[in-house]
Formats: C-alpha cells, structure tokens, sequence
C-alpha cells in the first residue's frame, strides 16, 4: 500500500514538474501595401504568464519575396535590451538573447523593416512568424503558436476605381490629359448656358 502511494505520489510531482506557463508573441504591422515602401513589423511578448525569464528566443520569419525584399540583418532592430541577433537571410531563422528586464507583462523585442517591391502582383499578403521556441533561464524550452499577420493595399472608393479605369494616366502628362479634359467640360458648360439664354430671348 506504501508502495502504491510512493508511486502515485512519484508520478503527480512529474506531472507537476513538467507544467510550465509558456509566452506570447505578438506583431503589429504599421503600414499599408504599396509599391517601394517600407512596413514596419513589430514583434512583442507577453511575459504575463511566465514564472522565469526567457533565456533565448527562437523563430523564423516567412514572407512572400514576390512582394517583399529580402531581410537582411540590417533591416532588423532589437528593443529594450534584448541582444545577440543570428539571423539568416536565406531562411529567416533568427535567435535573441532575452534583456534581464522581463517584469512588465507586454514587451517589445524587435521592429523589422520589410521593404515592399517595384509592383505588386496582389492586393494582399501575409506576414508569418513560425517555429517560434522559448529557452528559459532554468532550461525549460517551450513551442509557441505561430502568428501571421495580413497587409493589404488600402482601400480605395468606388469613383477612385472607375477614375483609374477611364484615366488611367500617370506622370507628368496626367496633368496635360485632365488641363484638356476640364477645358472641354468648361466649354460645353458654357455653351449650353449660351444656349438656354438664347432661347428664353
């Protein structure tokens, strides 16, 4: 009976042993999709539930390199002392050494700059941030959830889209093109004025 209890009690302290309170990461996305400019993603964690400080962070950065340039090391800044950056540029893996400051429950970690393409082929596209790990300061690693973000053109009205339809002039000479077209409404609004005010004489 002594044994059994051992027993039972051995294996409750592993389970409870094994539980641990994993992060979250979060990105926010300032920008909107348009050609030749950049979009600044910003990476966060939430440290709310952790009960020790995370040693390393782990991830890899997925983006589609038809509508954005490669990322390079320079393209990525770190916050409020989280430090050591390896990055790599062909695959977007990347590991963090965690700041010893992890008492506020929300933190910024890192801003990537993402810098979109000379012409974009979609109205949308996804940002995705995968195979995140957490090394804790006690060797406790943890899996977290992916996070993906969309980024899309912005919107545009209903005149704006026919406009471009009908007018679909660029540069300089979009002005020559719309000075013309103005003149004429002007002219046939004149005349039509000239007009009613023959027939009423």
């Amino acid at each position: 009976m002594k044994a059994k209890k051992i027993l039972i009690l051995f294996y409750l302290f592993i389970i409870v042993a094994t539980v641990c309170y994993a992060s979250e990461v979060e990105l926010k996305v300032t920008g909107e999709l348009k050609e030749k400019v950049n979009i600044n993603v910003k990476m966060s964690v939430n440290l709310a539930e952790l009960e020790e400080n995370i040693y390393f962070l782990q991830g890899q950065l997925e983006y589609d390199t038809n509508i954005f340039e490669k990322v390079t090391t320079k393209d990525i800044e770190l916050l409020n002392g989280w430090h050591d950056l390896v990055y790599n540029e062909e695959n977007g893996m990347f590991v963090i050494e965690g700041t010893e400051k992890q008492e506020i429950d929300i933190q910024d970690i890192m801003n990537i700059k993402m810098k979109t393409k000379n012409k974009l082929a979609k109205d949308s596209t996804t940002i995705k941030l995968k195979n995140i790990k957490e090394l804790g300061e006690n060797q406790t690693e943890n899996e977290l959830e992916e996070v993906i973000v969309t980024v899309s053109k912005p919107a545009t009205s209903n005149f704006a889209n026919f406009a471009n339809k009908i007018l679909p002039f660029t540069g300089e000479n979009s002005f020559i093109i719309y000075g013309i077209i103005i003149g004429i409404i002007l002219i046939v609004v004149v005349f039509m004025n000239n007009r009613r005010k023959h027939k009423t004489k």
